[in-house]
């Protein structure tokens, strides 16, 4: 795996809002703070 991936798995919650959401849960239950941020080419 190269090390963008690796470092983008880390930092981008997912896909879909439902994915980071999820992931923004798990990060505040171990006391990290965060946002989420929609953005690409293809949103509608």
């Amino acid at each position: 795996m190269g090390i963008l991936i690796h470092l983008a798995k880390r930092w981008v919650a997912g896909e879909y809002l439902e994915d980071a959401v999820e992931r923004a849960k798990s990060a505040n239950d171990r006391g990290i703070s965060g946002i989420i941020n929609h953005v690409g080419e293809h949103n509608e």
